[in-house]
């Protein structure tokens, strides 16, 4: 069966990278945007769900606390459009004709969005914050969603609608609460300034393109030169990967260092992947967070389903969704915080 979503892509390929309609510049956080969110954000829900990663339209964008934008999502078959829905005609729509759910928006991360990206006219997008607050307020040039009824199946997409928001919503939110806690351990605006202090401490400390978009990423994908690794295990069936241990003294880094960590077992059930394993040689400061994400060759990190770990032994639990162990690999950071004085 042709997937509409595919039929969505080669429409958005067709309009860029020419001009956009709307607000510039063409970044995908700019007010106005319509894009896809990363493929390699879909998964599996708990109840058993898979969901493909929506169309969204980008109302807004703050970068305070950190980065993030409000989103509304979008359905391509305007048939299921109904009362509070935008239906957008070729006329104002630079992908062909979809409806905006101006009532289902949530917030994502600017990482989380994928090109291409083309954009909608400032007033397409004041009527959608319009009909945020007054469903009824139709522009004049705008076609009404038809009444719903009692048993309408439109009650059941939107119920649906919903579950794919939050899925999607959910991971976004709780990369940001991360971030937002990182910022209270560390002293640092911005990631360029992250990443100059860690080199300052750390010389020879680098990072791939693109290059990290967060302080977390920034910390875990901060690649030590071969000199400075860790020496393989003496044991030849015990596998072991490098972590990083970073020391932060009053919101400044003092030292980031590579550390063995022994990979106890591994198992793979229902799509997730399992990790346990040890942080070997945990510093005398106290250990504050532990993070962890997967990485594909060329894909977004990928965070954990599930995380736990044992500050005093080092000791850590770890599944991700999706993960193939033989096509990616695991990063791992322990931050510890000295105490003042």
């Amino acid at each position: 069966d042709h997937d509409p979503w595919e039929g969505l892509m080669e429409k958005l390929k067709a309009v860029m990278p020419g001009p956009a309609v709307g607000p510039s510049p063409g970044e995908p956080s700019s007010p106005g945007g319509l894009c896809l969110i990363q493929s390699s954000l879909a998964g599996w829900s708990a109840g058993g769900e898979y969901y493909n990663p929506p169309l969204v339209l980008v109302l807004d964008f703050s970068n305070a606390p950190v980065d993030h934008m409000l989103v509304a999502q979008t359905y391509h078959d305007v048939s299921l459009a109904a009362p509070g829905d935008l239906i957008l005609t070729d006329e104002h729509s630079p992908v062909g004709e979809l409806f905006i759910e101006c009532w289902n928006t949530y917030t994502l991360r600017p990482q989380d969005l994928a090109g291409p990206v083309t954009f909608v006219s400032q007033q397409v997008l004041d009527s959608v914050r319009t009909l945020q607050s007054q469903p009824a307020a139709y522009p004049d040039w705008a076609m009404h969603p038809r009444p719903m009824t009692q048993h309408d199946v439109r009650l059941y997409f939107r119920k649906m609608e919903v579950e794919v928001g939050f899925f999607f919503s959910s991971q976004a939110v709780a990369a940001l609460m991360d971030e937002v806690d990182l910022e209270t351990l560390l002293g640092y605006g911005s990631v360029s300034e992250l990443r100059d202090a860690i080199t300052k401490v750390s010389p020879g400390v680098a990072w791939a393109d693109p290059g990290p978009h967060s302080l977390d990423e920034a910390l875990v994908l901060a690649n030590f030169p071969d000199e400075r690794l860790p020496l393989a295990a003496a044991e030849p069936d015990q596998e072991t990967v490098t972590a990083k241990i970073v020391t932060v003294k009053t919101g400044a880094i003092w030292s980031f260092e590579p550390v063995p960590t022994r990979i106890i077992a591994k198992s793979g059930q229902d799509d997730a992947l399992t990790i346990s394993g040890q942080i070997v040689g945990l510093p005398p400061a106290k250990p504050r967070r532990l993070l962890c994400v997967w990485v594909d060759p060329g894909g977004t990190p990928r965070r954990p389903e599930d995380l736990s770990w044992d500050e005093t032994t080092g000791h850590f639990l770890v599944s991700f969704s999706g993960a193939d162990p033989a096509r990616g690999h695991m990063e791992l950071v322990c931050l510890c915080e000295l105490a003042e004085g």
